[in-house]
């Protein structure tokens, strides 16, 4: 079973001192330490070759530690420099903790409803659909409402990566935005292997498992678009898609219009939390049944081992290797941090 989203460690602030000024910079670095260590041992490795004193300035104890962070980064996502390192004065810095305990407190309300379901991802479904309870209605809710929410800020964000895709073609310099990169992508062929090595493909299978796709129930018509928190975020999406648009006409330079892209991907993965929670729960009310009527489907049958193609390729390279085709793919590494370049592939 993977690792529980529940886990739960501390999230830590450490910031920088000279040595001989006593001056503290405002480069803070926000990260994250699991249930079985403590910040202070990561304030020592972060030490090494830096010239200035590190020090704790705040730690703390969530559930859901990842999340958290995550949610954190995205949060200041504008303020980043690099890595995990962000660039806050003392007020945003006191902001970024005060955020840090709220989002705490509000996912250690969620956590029960998590494990429930991640229990039953491993419990084969059985007996007749179910009937959505009200408690049930009012998740499926939450999640159409950040299904959509989320569903409008990719189809902005796709824009942008074609614009910017363009501009490559052309031949222009988008390092304000990101970097383009040539990439090797390999595809392994298991039905063609498993046809030609029918026994090295079984002496490969992992375990057999329980799974299922877990589908939602879209809500019909434009009911969604007209709800008050969906109506909030359209102009939200209409403004940056406005910005792409000005950018296309030479109104604003690619340096704004990829300020803007950071800052919007903080929203959108907000609705993405919210979407991963609503779905957590629907999971939890669907219990063993195979769906809930109207609601949603996830119908668990015990499914066969998977190809484990690491110890495959470690065992027989060659005869891997010959159900392997790698073709060029051209990629665009948007930025995401209001520093140098990012490496984060989009």
């Amino acid at each position: 079973m993977a690792e529980s989203i529940t886990r739960g460690g501390e999230i830590y602030f450490i910031r920088e001192r000279d040595y001989i000024t006593g001056d503290v910079s405002p480069y803070v670095k926000i990260g994250l330490t699991r249930d079985d260590r403590v910040s202070a041992a990561r304030q020592g490795d972060h030490q090494t070759g830096n010239p200035r004193e590190l020090f704790l300035h705040h730690a703390e104890k969530v559930d859901m530690v990842q999340t958290v962070e995550k949610t954190l980064h995205w949060q200041f996502a504008a303020k980043r420099v690099t890595g995990e390192w962000f660039l806050l004065d003392d007020q945003a810095l006191e902001e970024a903790v005060a955020k840090c305990q709220a989002l705490g407190i509000e996912f250690q309300s969620h956590i029960d409803a998590i494990r429930v379901a991640e229990q039953l991802g491993e419990v084969v479904s059985k007996g007749e659909p179910v009937a959505a309870s009200n408690e049930a209605l009012e998740w499926w809710r939450k999640h159409q409402i950040a299904d959509r929410i989320v569903s409008l800020c990719d189809d902005a964000v796709a824009k942008y990566k074609v614009v910017l895709k363009s501009e490559i073609q052309e031949g222009k310099d988008i390092a304000k935005a990101g970097k383009a990169s040539t990439q090797a992508k390999s595809v392994f062929d298991e039905d063609e292997f498993k046809a030609k090595y029918p026994d090295l493909w079984a002496a490969h299978l992992g375990p057999s498992s329980v799974g299922g796709r877990f589908t939602v129930t879209k809500m019909k018509g434009d009911e969604l678009l007209a709800h008050p928190e969906v109506a909030a975020e359209i102009p939200v999406v209409q403004a940056f898609e406005t910005s792409i648009e000005a950018y296309v006409n030479n109104q604003i330079s690619l340096d704004h219009l990829s300020k803007g892209y950071i800052e919007f991907l903080s929203r959108t993965e907000y609705y993405r939390t919210r979407e991963l929670l609503a779905k957590h729960y629907l999971m939890s009310f669907c219990g063993e049944a195979p769906e809930i009527t109207g609601v949603c489907k996830w119908n668990r049958t015990v499914k066969p081992g998977k190809l484990d193609r690491t110890s495959l390729k470690a065992a027989a390279p060659n005869e891997f290797s010959e159900f392997v085709t790698t073709t060029q793919v051209d990629v665009v590494n948007l930025k995401r941090k209001a520093g140098a370049a990012a490496a984060d592939t989009d």
